[in-house]
């Protein structure tokens, strides 16, 4: 059973991350729960470098159980909502 400490060590980064500045991570958060947005809810601003993300972005992504064709969609800048 996974206690939690193999995920924390691979996203404690993120903060780091977001402290300069990189929205990235937040979008990947917004990415998981798309499917529980109304229609009308707005697109939030596409972070640059979501094509490129890190290795702990990655594993957030993978936390997260982002589907990977929407990270794909939103990685070229093609409309996803």
């Amino acid at each position: 059973m996974d206690d939690g400490h193999g995920w924390m060590r691979r996203l404690i980064a993120l903060r780091d991350e977001l402290l300069r500045g990189d929205m990235r991570p937040l979008y990947l958060g917004w990415l998981a729960g798309i499917d529980t947005l109304r229609e009308d809810a707005l697109e939030p601003e596409l972070p640059p470098g979501l094509a490129e993300l890190s290795p702990t972005q990655q594993a957030l992504a993978q936390f997260l159980e982002v589907d990977p064709d929407l990270l794909e969609a939103a990685g070229s800048g093609r409309p996803i909502a």
